[in-house]
Order: C-alpha cells, then structure tokens, then sequence
C-alpha cells in the first residue's frame, strides 16, 4: 500500500469516526436515559396542559430540589411551557407531590391505610378531587419514594 493511499484511508477513517462521534454527543448520557420529547398528538398536549396547572412540591430536601428540577425539565420539553410552582396547594387543577410529614392530603392517605404497602421506596400515583379542583398525586412515605414517583410520572407522560 503505498503512502498516499494509506493517507487517504486514514483521512476517510478519521471523517468517518467524526461523524459518528459527533452523532453520539447529540444525546449525552443523561439525554440517552431521559430524553423528554414534546407531546406531538394536540389533544392529549391540550389534556395535559389543563391537567397540570401548578406544581407543589412542599420541603426543601436535596432529594425534592431534584424531583423540582426534573419535573420542570421534563414538563417544559413535553408540554412546550413551564408549569409554574406553588408553595401551597390553589385553587384549579394541581400536580402535587408529597410525603405524609408535608401535606394534610397525603397523611389522610397513611392514616386510612392507602400507603401500607409502599414501603421506604414505593410511590402512589393517582388523582384525587379537591375542593380547590383536580388534584394529581404523587405521593411516598420518603422523598426518594417521590422521586421514583415523578420519573415515572414523567415516562408515563
């Protein structure tokens, strides 16, 4: 093989692993876990859109910062705007997320028996109607149950 045909295999060799490389750093890692791709069917976006109104997420964990900081990352990207976040439950539909310690509504929920079962990690997804309009439950007996619960919360979407 002479040099320049070495040279040129080489060239075409290297273009070839650039263009594929450049491909695979469009998705990085978490891209490739949690990629949120807007909603494309208009009546199920517009459904949705409605159903999540505002976001309460009580407590001030690490743990909860995350599932804050997920949950407006993936909204935003499925939705197409950001749901804003409340400190407290309002009036219209609400997605709320929740341990017993931090919403009256959840402890209702332990106190009847609906969170036996769940265990440190488990969660309950469910809607629930509230005085104040529909309320969206993510709720867990832990915050690291909360924040399994809005993952697949959001792979459910």
């Amino acid at each position: 093989m002479t040099l320049c045909r070495r040279s040129r295999l080489l060239v075409t060799l290297m273009m070839f692993l650039g263009i594929c490389s450049s491909r695979s750093l469009a998705d990085d890692g978490y891209d490739l876990w949690l990629k949120y791709s807007k909603i494309t069917n208009p009546q199920l976006l517009d459904q949705y859109q409605r159903a999540l109104g505002t976001i309460v997420v009580p407590g001030k964990s690490a743990t909860l910062q995350i599932v804050r900081s997920e949950l407006g990352r993936g909204l935003r990207a499925m939705l197409g705007k950001d749901v804003p976040f409340q400190s407290g439950i309002v009036d219209g539909n609400v997605l709320l997320v929740a341990t017993p310690s931090q919403s009256d509504l959840v402890r209702t929920l332990e106190n009847n028996g609906t969170l036996k079962e769940l265990g440190g990690e488990g969660f309950l997804i469910t809607t629930l109607a509230t005085k104040n309009g529909k309320c969206l439950l993510i709720a867990a007996r832990s915050d690291v149950g909360l924040l399994y619960g809005t993952f697949c919360f959001l792979r459910l979407l």
